[in-house]
């Protein structure tokens, strides 16, 4: 987050949340609740992650569920 707000700081008016490793969703909730700047995503990371699956077996479905899940929980 100080990267994010040093950002910010400086005058990005957008944010992206390259986050690869791990459980993803707790910084972007973290995230998108206290950034004011627009924020991307790619949920090709998290498919693989989420689903423990190759990136080859994952199909468009799989990857909005992902989105949904990223933004809701």
């Amino acid at each position: 987050m100080k990267k994010v707000m040093a950002a910010v700081d400086m005058g990005a008016e957008a944010i992206m949340d390259l986050s690869s490793h791990g459980n993803t969703q707790p910084f972007r909730k973290k995230l998108t609740s206290e950034c004011p700047a627009m924020i991307g995503t790619v949920p090709v990371y998290d498919s693989v992650i989420h689903y423990q699956r190759d990136l080859a077996t994952l199909t468009a479905k799989d990857f909005i569920d992902v989105v949904r899940w990223c933004l809701h929980g």
